[in-house]
């Protein structure tokens, strides 16, 4: 703008300063008054020289085009006379009232007399963010209010907002209020631009600090009454007693999560989906959000069943249960009441007023897994609890051996553990289900489980994690707050193999299997091409093309085999068709059950329920158990002619022909 009559040589520091003031307040009521001013715009008089005073304006606009557009009407409305006296006469009338004479008679003869566009630099790219929020105003009905009286009516409120917040606002942000509901509610919106979210959420913070106080909302209450006592519309005596009662933060948007922000957010995601769905997820399925991205959270859900037509019932009664409005609300309140606790500002504010809209069904896959269950028993020092406290403990149970078994590695990802009862004498008997890949070691994955529930550590932490449960649950089940898990019972695994096959020269009456269960030479890759098969009918035709029965059948189906019961140092029998996959140790008579597996309580094992005791056939022998590297004991009559070339006549000689190196307690086999 070129000035007449403003001379600035001689003003101090403070004086221009105040001078600069004047023009920055008259340039931005007059851009206002017009409505160009975008909302967070700023300007500023960077020199008045020669009577020449030059501004900035720093715009915000949604889009490259808004921008644009804003420059150029702005530049329009400057470029007017009728502008320019006005902004002449905002200058004359503020510093007509200031405290320095000398710069009183300065000002007062001064005319904005011409307008010269400068530069204007290309737009560039920022953040903004939005915080929403509402006030709960009393004595206040604007619900007959006309077009022209709403807008008064918001300007009040709008401008004693910013003018309250003005300490705490940054640079660039603004106050619009966007609404009056017919039952007094006031609703704002406060933007932030070019701010980093930690800026803006700390300003958020504050706001919302200084918004809780009833101290700054009767501040603003008596200046809006204040203000509208001159109103121009005739709201003046609408706004006389007004009182606004409460401030609720509706929410936010535009904040950036950092990585970690975003893995936090993600798992609040997942314990609420995870808890809204109840009873429609089934047992061990595991929920996971894959991403989060413009507000659409992607997730995935792995789930175990034992059909594909009960895993169709499943993912049908999901996309049943996530398109039902009441699941979307339970997630939102889930997700909204986890982080409200956050200690990460950001995210606190980020997820203030989030809201699950929708649920939209993506693809589903299906693919073949073994399901392995592994039973056994814990023993503790509990007895004679009542049914209802059985029912009580064992969810207790039930989480803390998940939870033990997960914390140290042993529990693959999608097994449960059910506890199935809690004896008088404090026995818990369970059972592990897990679903796993092909070509998983399912064998290794539950000795390691057994392992880990044999060590005195692990016990000790499933006590803790039960009491611990117990405590938090305000149980009354006095018990277990001194609860003493002293055992483990290994008891019987099943379930389906996908290994390779082999030639299994030790189980009785079997041929090729694939449990899984190979000797470890088999699995050198020196070996693997001579003994391990992807078929059955492979390894039978290279290892067993004498044995008409080897492909397809280990014999007569309806015959019996007695097999180990570890829970109970016992052996029983089943019909050949109704044995599971993993119950390979599989013998012809209960003799030679008794002694290969329970050599330590042989008179006890003999005894076993219903099973006739043990009779001696044939002549005693020894084969090789190359699974364990010991030698195990079989009754010649009972040998296959596959196996009569392994057969020793003692312990001794078959652990020196087989087992002979350094190290070998094949000796102690029998012991």
């Amino acid at each position: 703008f070129s000035v007449i009559n403003l001379d600035t040589s001689s003003f101090d520091a403070a004086q221009t300063t105040e001078v600069n003031g004047y023009f920055e307040d008259a340039l931005t009521q007059e851009l206002e008054s017009v409505g160009l001013l975008p909302a967070g715009s700023t300007v500023t008089v960077t020199s008045i020289l020669n009577g020449v005073v030059q501004y900035e304006i720093v715009t915000y606009a949604d889009s490259s085009t808004d921008a644009n557009t804003a420059v150029s009407q702005i530049q329009s409305s400057l470029s007017q006379t009728s502008t320019m006296a006005s902004i002449t006469s905002s200058v004359d009338t503020a510093s007509s009232a200031s405290s320095d004479p000398d710069l009183v008679s300065d000002m007062s003869t001064i005319s904005v007399n011409s307008f010269s566009e400068g530069i204007t630099t290309p737009p560039t790219s920022t953040s903004k963010v939005t915080t929403e929020g509402e006030f709960t105003v009393d004595n206040f009905d604007p619900s007959s209010f006309n077009a022209a009286q709403i807008e008064e009516a918001k300007d009040y409120f709008e401008s004693t907002l910013t003018q309250e917040l003005e300490d705490i606002l940054p640079e660039g942000a603004s106050v619009v209020v966007t609404g009056l509901g017919d039952d007094g509610s006031v609703q704002y919106e406060i933007h932030f631009y070019g701010t980093s979210s930690a800026d803006s959420s700390t300003a958020i913070t504050s706001i919302n600090s200084s918004l809780s106080q009833t101290s700054t909302l009767t501040t603003i209450s008596n200046t809006v009454q204040a203000e509208s006592a001159s109103s121009s519309t005739g709201i003046a005596s609408s706004l006389s007693s007004v009182s606004i009662a409460q401030n609720t933060q509706v929410g936010t948007t535009g904040l950036t999560m950092t990585a970690a922000e975003e893995e936090e957010t993600k798992a609040y995601f997942v314990a609420a989906i995870t808890s809204s769905l109840g009873s429609d997820l089934p047992d061990g399925s595991v929920v996971t959000v894959t991403g989060i991205e413009n507000g659409i959270v992607s997730y995935e859900i792995t789930m175990n069943a034992d059909s594909s037509e009960d895993a169709s019932t499943a993912v049908a009664s999901i996309e049943t249960s996530l398109a039902d409005a009441s699941t979307l609300t339970a997630i939102t309140a889930s997700v909204a009441s986890a982080s409200s606790s956050s200690s990460n500002p950001t995210l606190v504010n980020a997820m203030s007023g989030v809201d699950v809209l929708s649920s939209t069904a993506g693809t589903t896959t299906e693919s073949t897994v073994a399901k392995v269950m592994s039973d056994g028993q814990l023993t503790t020092n509990l007895s004679g609890l009542t049914p209802a406290e059985v029912t009580e403990a064992s969810e207790y149970f039930e989480d803390a051996i998940a939870a033990t078994l997960q914390a140290e590695g042993a529990l693959p990802a999608g097994a449960f553990v059910a506890v199935t009862d809690i004896d008088s004498n404090g026995v818990v008997s369970y059972i592990i289900t897990m679903y796993l890949p092909p070509g998983a070691d399912n064998a290794v994955i539950v000795s390691g489980i057994n392992s880990k529930l044999s060590s005195a550590s692990t016990l000790a932490a499933i006590s803790s994690a039960v009491a611990s449960d117990a405590s938090s649950s305000s149980s009354t089940i006095t018990d277990l707050s001194s609860l003493d898990v002293t055992g483990f019972i290994r008891g019987e695994s099943r379930g389906v193999s996908f290994k390779e096959w082999y030639p299994n020269w030790v189980a009785s009456g079997s041929y090729c299997t694939n449990d899984g269960n190979q000797p470890p030479f088999m699995r050198e890759s020196v070996n693997q091409g001579e003994y391990l098969f992807s078929t059955q009918k492979e390894c039978c035709e290279q290892w067993f093309s004498y044995a008409q029965d080897c492909e397809g059948s280990s014999g007569d189906p309806n015959e019996e085999r007695y097999f180990p019961l570890f829970s109970n140092g016992e052996c029983s029998k089943k019909q050949v068709k109704h044995l599971e996959a993993y119950e390979q140790d599989r013998y012809d008579t209960l003799e030679e059950c008794c002694s290969d597996r329970f050599s330590y309580s042989k008179e006890k094992c003999c005894d076993s329920p219903g099973m006739g005791g043990c009779t001696t056939s044939g002549e005693v022998v020894y084969l090789p158990d190359w699974r364990n590297n010991q030698c195990v004991v079989r009754s010649s009559d009972s040998l296959g002619t596959h196996e009569e070339e392994y057969a020793n006549s003692s312990l001794s000689s078959c652990c020196s022909r087989f087992f002979d190196w350094p190290g070998s307690n094949c000796l102690e086999s029998l012991s």
